[in-house]
């Protein structure tokens, strides 16, 4: 359950006062883990219900959601006010097992009724206050030790050898050495302490670790194929997508000629020709901040 709430907010990047939620969601997640029980298979959750959990609950713990919002306290918002507040999934309502959301501007938690998942962005690029401040593993205080980098911070993944069976194993950096090696001297004591995969662990001597570092895949994409990757599934050249034209929205189809993205306009879906266009210049780079095209 420990590990499950790191990863949690790891991967989200939050800050570990948000502790709590990781913890409550994932007992959650782990009561839908189904185990053998008298003989058959059974989770926590349906052993309680009598039923096996809806997967439609599950949500996207600590991810972007945007939500309808239509009323301040008692004062409903008026026509040319926004309809939609924006927020950090924290889980599931214990009362009335609704979403629970928290904006993170109002210190306020909501509990909607239609909202919509942003898994594209991190809660920190919209709310510069939740900084990613690590400090969920042991052994990390330094009181007087000298200000330095730390080459092999904890969640580093190492690859090391196991002699014994010919089997090279995967793990995480889970300890750091409190005391600094000193510049140079490669016969220091100061050693590592690596969780391998299969719960396993060992302590690694500083003058190894560069040896344990997986090497980076060979990347066989071209350039083209690469840039294709800075773009999301749904802006894809040959889908449809919205264009900003002249003060009005036009929908088309996303292409590319000659190296250059580009909008373009069809007045029916099997013509071969477009209409007209418009060149979309540094796309994969430039479509998170432009607000031009959109999917639809």
């Amino acid at each position: 359950m420990v590990q499950m709430a790191r990863a949690y907010l790891t991967e989200k990047q939050m800050p570990k006062n948000f502790w709590y939620w990781a913890i409550l969601h994932a007992a959650r997640m782990m009561n839908a883990i189904p185990g053998k029980y008298k003989g058959k298979w059974a989770s926590p959750f349906m052993l309680v219900h009598g039923e096996h959990p809806d997967p439609r609950t599950w949500t996207p713990v600590f991810s972007l959601c945007y939500f309808h919002h239509s009323k301040d306290g008692g004062e409903t918002r008026s026509t040319h006010m926004s309809q939609t507040l924006d927020g950090v999934v924290l889980g599931r309502c214990s009362k009335s097992n609704a979403l629970l959301v928290y904006n993170p501007r109002n210190k306020q938690r909501y509990e909607p009724d239609t909202y919509k998942f942003d898994s594209y962005r991190l809660p920190c690029s919209v709310y510069p206050d939740l900084q990613y401040d690590g400090g969920l593993f042991c052994s990390l205080l330094r009181d007087d030790n000298p200000a330095m980098e730390e080459k092999y911070p904890p969640g580093t993944r190492v690859e090391r050898l196991d002699t014994s069976c010919n089997v090279l194993k995967s793990g995480t950096v889970m300890d750091i050495p409190l005391s600094p090696a000193k510049p140079g001297d490669k016969s220091s004591n100061v050693r590592y302490t690596i969780l391998f995969d299969d719960n396993t662990t060992t302590s690694i001597p500083l003058s190894e670790m560069s040896d344990c570092i997986p090497k980076p895949p060979v990347s066989l994409a071209t350039d083209e194929s690469a840039e294709a990757s800075l773009l999301p599934p749904f802006l894809q050249v040959g889908n449809k997508i919205t264009f900003e034209h002249e003060g009005a929205y036009v929908k088309g189809y996303l292409t590319k000629s000659g190296g250059v993205y580009r909008f373009s306009y069809k007045s029916h879906p099997n013509k071969k020709r477009e209409e007209w266009g418009v060149n979309l210049p540094d796309l994969p780079r430039r479509w998170p901040g432009s607000g031009h095209a959109r999917a639809w």
